[in-house]
């Protein structure tokens, strides 16, 4: 683990070795395609961020029924094996039974037009882990992955 985080240190990689999901390009690179796309009422903005199996982004209400942000889990393109489906499935399942003040809210769920699973929760704004634990010594990164 030391290793790894002395490591980061000395990347040369502007964004950081963390940035990237393994397997990507650039970042934003795969979801340009999807800024302005609708998802039930609600209507993708910005992208947030990437992971292994989809990328979440910003969206605002635009049905007019209220105004609201959010934040939205889309199924990466490709990403529809049977196994990769379930595994989706029981992510919004159990973000569904959560109620804790500290986990994001589960606001709505769906397919997009090119059947791709979707699900909507609140949109809680903050740096990404590796950026947030920049400042803090060895000692203390350690500490709070322990």
């Amino acid at each position: 683990m030391r290793s790894l985080l002395a490591h980061d240190a000395l990347s040369t990689h502007e964004h950081g070795f963390l940035s990237l999901p393994a397997g990507l390009g650039e970042p934003g690179a795969t979801a340009a395609p999807c800024i302005g796309q609708r998802l039930g009422p609600w209507q993708i903005v910005a992208l947030l961020g990437a992971g292994g199996m989809g990328e979440v982004f910003e969206a605002e209400r635009a049905d007019g029924a209220f105004e609201g942000l959010s934040a939205v889990k889309l199924l990466r393109h490709g990403m529809d094996s049977v196994l990769v489906l379930q595994r989706f499935a029981q992510e919004r399942q159990a973000l569904a039974r959560l109620s804790h003040p500290h986990i994001a809210h589960l606001y709505d769920a769906g397919l997009s037009a090119g059947g791709a699973p979707y699900f909507v929760m609140e949109l809680v704004r903050g740096a990404a882990i590796d950026v947030a634990v920049k400042p803090l010594a060895l000692e203390a990164r350690l500490a709070l992955f322990l």
